[in-house]
């Protein structure tokens, strides 16, 4: 049961890694408007927009798959010890054992990789396609 919990949560975790990466993108779309303005008068085209939003999101992406792994071995390690510890204040029989599942732990930080480059491609792919260089409404001067 423990276990179904835990793979239950890591699948959640998943979900709103992926959420929140794609909000982040969307959110960078909706803020920087501006910005975006600035950058087009500048000469900055539509394509060097998208590739400035893409590489974004991928130095953030592998930002937070390096940390987050990073992180899980880190804390499953002390999980391990700790309980090793403090199971009876005797050594534990059977021992033990740290067993990470890399193999599902690998594939479902796989899918996560590729369903947000995947989404964040068709957000960027549907940015910057109007010709319009009005400033937004709000901005004064």
């Amino acid at each position: 049961g423990v276990a179904t919990v835990l793979g239950a949560a890591a699948l959640v975790a998943l979900v709103l890694a992926f959420a929140g990466l794609w909000v982040t993108v969307l959110s960078d779309l909706r803020d920087e408007r501006d910005t975006f303005f600035d950058l087009e008068v500048q000469g900055a085209g539509p394509e060097t927009l998208r590739n400035h939003l893409r590489i974004r999101a991928l130095v953030l992406l592998g930002f937070g798959v390096l940390g987050g792994a990073i992180l899980g071995f880190v804390l499953s390690r002390l999980v391990v010890s700790l309980v090793q510890v403090t199971g009876a204040a005797t050594d534990p029989f059977p021992p033990l054992v740290l067993d990470a599942g890399l193999a599902a732990v690998g594939a479902a930080l796989l899918l996560l990789v590729i369903a947000s480059l995947i989404a964040v491609e068709l957000t960027v792919r549907g940015a910057f396609l109007t010709a319009s260089r009005e400033r937004p409404s709000w901005r004064l001067g």
